[in-house]
């Protein structure tokens, strides 16, 4: 089962949706449209399982995905971070924003989040670590061991801007604070 918050104005305030992964995913048919084109697979994005998504805070057309998977599932469609900024047309148009082509970046990419305080802001959680983007998507960095991080795979990130504390869980390393 996935669990999402879509921005203000496209369902209800405060709704959560839910839609199960059994018997295809499919959405039910009063599901919002950016998520049925979501879920029935766009042709702007890979044919590997979403894992996450999430809507920019101050930008109601904007919306990141993780993608799961190895880019050798789908070789004519890379990539594991994908962005639209059109997310409530019908058929959203999503972009590969990353990571950047390099070594260990072709992961499974398990969890993405916009930091509150600023959409600029981007993490992203991969079966070996967390990536950062400061540009909106534009650029990612790996967050390492020289930020304290140790390489595991990160499950959820949490961004709490009331007592300004980002939190990063992993699989069995334990959960780290980042320090802006």
């Amino acid at each position: 089962m996935l669990f999402l918050r879509p921005p203000a104005g496209v369902t209800e305030a405060g709704r959560l949706v839910a839609i199960s992964a059994l018997n295809g995913g499919n959405p039910d048919e009063d599901t919002i449209p950016c998520l049925r084109e979501l879920f029935l697979r766009p042709k702007t994005l890979p044919e590997r399982p979403v894992n996450s998504i999430a809507f920019d805070p101050t930008n109601s057309n904007r919306a990141y995905v993780a993608v799961g998977s190895y880019d050798v599932a789908t070789p004519t469609k890379p990539g594991h971070i994908f962005r639209t900024d059109n997310i409530l047309s019908s058929s959203p148009t999503w972009t590969r924003v990353g990571p950047p082509d390099q070594p260990f970046a072709d992961m499974p990419f398990n969890v993405i989040a916009i930091d509150p305080r600023d959409p600029r802001l981007v993490y992203a959680g991969s079966d070996n670590g967390l990536w950062q983007s400061n540009d909106g998507g534009t650029s990612w960095t790996k967050i390492g061991l020289g930020s304290g991080l140790p390489p595991a795979s990160v499950h959820d990130i949490q961004i709490n801007p009331a007592t300004n504390k980002t939190v990063i869980f992993t699989y069995g390393r334990g959960a780290f604070e980042l320090v802006r």
